[in-house]
């Protein structure tokens, strides 16, 4: 537990020289959104589903956050830590195991997340886009979300050769999967085969989770998604562990 915190912490340390940069990053785009689409276009819109445009689309912004920012820090954050920089290089020469920098990682991943989707529904919150409902049970499942796609980013690091490789799972996974996992629009629009496709979707099981959760809906399948989440979880954090473990060993 003592290499875990100190992975952590020495994060946390070298984020607050950055911590402007940061909070722009992780949390102006997310913004943004919300006032392009959630309050913009969701004037248009009117109501969906019961609920104002923007009440509905305001749990699936928290979740795509959450989505985004654990998925580019796994992914370019651990790549520059573990190949350029050489900081998990450094930290295994101290009493720090490989898992405990595997563990401590994935956990500062989801961390700064909580920057970014706390900002959003703060904003939300503020222009009354944001339910109230289940808040602890909502946040717990958006750190949920953030540890999915930390561990994640952290196993396609562990195979990756340049930055570039991590352009054809951003284009071809990350993007489509948050048009198509009711983000947007609910999954009943969709034609039936494609709504098989969503459902085998990591971010259409946080989306749904959360955003009954925030609405305070009867979610039938709130087992299956939670299921789901907890053991694509454990999968890629056992399966990046190996792989960044061999690659700090050879």
């Amino acid at each position: 537990m003592h290499g875990i915190a100190s992975v952590w912490l020495r994060n946390f340390l070298y984020l607050r020289k950055l911590l402007l940069l940061n909070f722009f990053w992780a949390a102006f785009e997310p913004i943004l959104y919300l006032f392009a689409i959630g309050f913009s276009l969701g004037r248009s819109i009117g109501s969906f589903e019961g609920v104002p445009y923007a009440q509905f689309y305001v749990p699936a912004l928290l979740t795509t956050t959450a989505m985004m920012v654990g998925f580019f820090e796994g992914t370019y954050g651990t790549f520059t830590k573990l190949v350029y920089q050489k900081t998990y290089s450094t930290i295994f020469l101290t009493p720090v195991s490989a898992s405990e920098i595997v563990i401590g990682e994935i956990l500062w991943c989801a961390s700064k997340c909580i920057l970014g989707y706390l900002c959003v529904a703060l904003v939300a919150l503020a222009f009354g886009a944001m339910p109230l409902g289940n808040l602890l049970a909502v946040f717990f499942a958006l750190f949920l979300t953030s540890l999915m796609f930390s561990t994640m980013g952290l196993l396609l690091a562990s195979f990756a050769k340049k930055y570039d490789s991590f352009t054809y799972s951003i284009s071809g996974f990350i993007v489509p999967m948050s048009l198509f996992s009711g983000t947007y629009f609910p999954l009943g629009d969709l034609p039936v085969w494609v709504q098989y496709i969503a459902y085998a979707l990591p971010l259409t099981h946080s989306v749904q989770l959360i955003r009954n959760l925030l609405l305070e809906r009867e979610n039938p399948n709130l087992i299956f998604n939670l299921t789901y989440i907890l053991v694509l979880t454990l999968v890629t954090t056992v399966w990046s562990l190996k792989r960044i473990t061999r690659r700090l060993e050879n």
